[in-house]
């Protein structure tokens, strides 16, 4: 009877040691999940963000092509005035050359009626 009982108390030594072991793994193995819970945590934050700055890119990128645009268009303006101011530069040439022949043409007038 003493021999069951020892062996009887060595069992219960020996489930109770499992039972801390187990204990300690599933203490382990809940760190493990908070863990895990974190690092998926962390990931879906990344990858919000990531969608974020994929949207901030895509608003840069088309406001940038917005900004290309207009300074094609403001090149293009800028060539036409020039090409305007280059007319406005010659009509004025051909003004003062027309303005000179009528002043010739009004003294030759005047120098023929006076002879007459």
């Amino acid at each position: 009877n003493l021999a069951l009982q020892r062996s009887l108390a060595l069992e219960r030594t020996s489930v109770e040691s499992l039972r801390i072991e187990l204990g300690v793994l599933a203490t382990e193995g809940q760190d493990e999940r908070a863990a895990t819970e974190r690092c998926v945590a962390s990931l879906e934050a990344a990858n919000a963000e990531q969608e974020v700055l994929s949207a901030d890119l895509t608003r840069a990128m088309a406001s940038r092509d917005a900004l290309a645009q207009e300074l094609r268009d403001l090149r293009d303006t800028l060539g036409e005035a020039r090409e305007a101011a280059e007319a406005a530069s010659r009509l004025a040439v051909e003004k003062r050359t027309l303005d000179q022949e009528i002043i010739a043409l009004h003294e030759s007038a005047r120098r023929a009626a006076e002879e007459k």
